[in-house]
């Protein structure tokens, strides 16, 4: 769940990268990103709450094409 309640030390986010090359036979490789969100002086709040990032930013996922 996402707030958008300001926080100093916000949120943790997961990001796992698909990575594939041009070559042959192509290879892939996965990573994973984590980033600590931060708001140190407070800024942003608004009113409301999402399930997730991508609804949070208005984007819409493959299943709502």
């Amino acid at each position: 769940m996402l707030t958008d309640k300001a926080m100093r030390k916000g949120q943790m986010l997961h990001f796992i990268l698909d990575v594939k090359d041009n070559g042959t036979p192509q290879l892939t490789t996965y990573k994973r990103v984590v980033v600590q969100t931060t708001d140190l002086s407070l800024k942003g709040q608004g009113h409301k709450a999402t399930e997730t990032l991508t609804h949070a930013l208005g984007l819409r996922t493959a299943d709502h094409y």
